[in-house]
């Protein structure tokens, strides 16, 4: 079904979206510029289990779901850096879902329990999709498009990583969250129209 990355990838940015307005309304003085999207799923938050749900375990699952579609899809001379950058693109979605599933706790301090494992899913998504990315810049056969849009990508994360945005933390997340989702759209139009190849890559493509 070739429609069906575009309705995961629609699915999982209406979920964030709707999810982040309608759980930003129950908390008091709650801003989205300045406070991250984690609080909304916070232990004790207004809804917080269904919140986790939609903000991430959701989205991410359907992102997974896109990259395992798309990996299924790649013609057996595909370039191992193409191969092992949608693998990571699971990966990192697998990451991303897991923050809703281990949530913040108020409770505790940042670095016990569920807050240090968090940090480490959020992590997880960040550096697997800059790998991912990354891979991407350097497979042959890759669109120019989509090569330009994987080092867009891959600058974003380097320079939120090193801080040197001048916005708050929380608008570089949900950037980079759109960053996200908007990379894949590009990688599955890219994948769909068969635009993606690697000529000489292997064996079996010079044959």
């Amino acid at each position: 079904m070739k429609r069906w990355p575009w309705i995961a990838l629609a699915l999982a940015a209406g979920s964030v979206a709707l999810a982040a307005w309608y759980f930003g309304r129950g908390l008091t003085d709650y801003q989205h510029v300045r406070q991250s999207l984690s609080l909304l799923g916070a232990t004790g938050a207004p809804g917080w289990r269904i919140a986790n749900l939609l903000l991430f375990v959701l989205p991410g699952a359907l992102v997974a779901t896109v990259a395992w579609t798309l990996r299924g899809r790649l013609p057996r001379h595909a370039a191992w850096p193409l191969r092992i950058a949608l693998q990571l693109g699971l990966l990192a979605a697998l990451g991303y879902a897991l923050q809703g599933v281990c949530n913040l706790d108020p409770a505790r301090l940042p670095d016990e329990g569920a807050n240090r494992w968090h940090a480490v899913a959020w992590l997880l998504w960040w550096l697997a999709f800059a790998m991912s990315a990354l891979l991407l810049c350097l497979a042959r056969g890759v669109p120019v498009g989509v090569r330009s849009f994987s080092l867009l990508a891959v600058a974003f994360i380097a320079l939120a990583m090193a801080g040197i945005w001048p916005w708050p933390a929380a608008l570089t997340y949900r950037i980079g969250i759109a960053l996200w989702l908007a990379w894949w759209c590009v990688v599955a139009f890219a994948l769909n129209r068969g635009g993606v190849s690697s000529p000489g890559s292997s064996p079996t493509a010079r044959t």
